[in-house]
């Protein structure tokens, strides 16, 4: 399928027209890095599509249903060197290679309910993931002689009173990035550990910054963050949902390789901010006209 983007000089795509790839919903998108590529995730759209770096579209993948192979409401649980694990309706897991092929060898269905995962050796996963509450939080989980296998439950997590968990964890380039579920002070700080590491002599850097101009004197907003590592530095990116859920805006922080805090960028409730896993490149995705844009450090 021939679609529109514009290149970026020096390499790499600008900007991506996603109905072109058949891509119409924004809710529960997600962006992983494959090689020099990208898998784009739309959960809504039951649809798996990988484009090269100059925003080509190599190939889509669209088996909607609950049968073998197909997508239903899918997350991707892991990318490895060789492979792509994609979880399918809760259960079922789909092994791809680097084409998007589905490949003869399958796993048992997963044991856990998950929002998805990273694999941070071949055969080991952090999943986020919940049985119902209070069991809910991030677990490694490992491929052991073709079995899953818990490793050990990891970085346990509270439940807030609206069912929302107390903190997250985003693992990126062998970092681990602890930040809250939602921020009620007028402040944030994220911890940054080597690895899986939660211990204090793995601590990396601690990223601050100040947040009280952007609670309504009601406090009735929440603040939702994310982190992630990027050329020279870090990213922290904040949606504030107010008290119906509907996104209202979203800012993006950046700070140095030491910590110190550089800038803020705010966007309206039209534009969500796609943080890719596994890279360190920013995209915002226009949520009516839905194209992806790609943010630049230095704008």
């Amino acid at each position: 399928m021939i679609h529109f983007a514009i290149l970026l000089m020096g390499g790499g795509f600008e900007t991506l027209h996603l109905d072109e790839l058949e891509i119409y919903q924004s809710n529960l998108f997600s962006i992983n890095k494959v090689g020099d590529g990208y898998l784009i995730s739309s959960d809504f759209d039951n649809r798996l599509c990988l484009v090269d770096s100059l925003g080509n579209e190599v190939v889509s993948y669209f088996r909607k249903g609950h049968g073998p192979n197909e997508l239903f409401h899918q997350v991707v649980l892991g990318i490895t060197d060789t492979a792509i694990l994609v979880l399918s309706d809760e259960r079922q897991v789909i092994h791809f290679n680097h084409k998007l092929e589905p490949q003869k060898k399958t796993f048992p269905p997963f044991p856990l309910r998950s929002w998805g995962g990273v694999n941070v050796k071949p055969n080991l996963f952090l999943v986020f993931s919940s049985k119902g509450a209070p069991s809910f939080g991030l677990t490694e989980m490992g491929l052991i002689r073709g079995e899953w296998k818990t490793m050990k439950k990891a970085f346990p997590i509270q439940l807030l009173r609206n069912h929302l968990p107390d903190r997250f964890l985003r693992y990126q380039n062998g970092f681990s990035f602890f930040f809250p579920g939602r921020i009620k002070d007028d402040t944030y700080k994220i911890e940054i550990h080597q690895s899986g590491s939660e211990a204090k002599e793995d601590l990396v850097q601690i990223l601050a910054a100040d947040v009280e101009e952007l609670h309504n004197p009601s406090r009735n907003n929440f603040i939702f963050l994310e982190t992630m590592a990027k050329d020279n530095g870090y990213w922290a990116h904040m949606e504030i949902v107010n008290k119906d859920y509907q996104f209202a805006k979203s800012y993006l922080d950046r700070f140095t390789e030491d910590g110190s805090f550089q800038g803020r960028r705010e966007f309206d409730g039209k534009i969500k901010v796609i943080c890719v896993y596994g890279g360190t490149e920013v995209f915002l995705l226009d949520r009516e006209a839905m194209v992806l844009k790609r943010l630049h450090a230095s704008k």
